[in-house]
């Protein structure tokens, strides 16, 4: 009948716009995250340098000591 016709869907439109909420929230979650592994990566790549200046520092000492 007409009657269940519309109850299933209305429903349905409601279904729709809780997943529609659900993907905009995991989205941001989504985007949140990224957000987060670039500044762990940048962090990374930072403390990568800073080892290598350290690291060409104490070898540059270590010449200088040998010769």
């Amino acid at each position: 009948s007409q009657a269940d016709f519309q109850a299933e869907r209305s429903e349905l439109l409601n279904r729709q716009e809780q997943l529609n909420a659900d993907y905009e929230a995991l989205s941001t979650l989504i985007n949140e995250t990224n957000d987060i592994i670039e500044q762990y990566n940048n962090n990374v790549a930072a403390s990568n340098k800073l080892y290598d200046t350290v690291n060409s520092r104490v070898n540059q000492s270590d010449n200088s000591i040998s010769e």
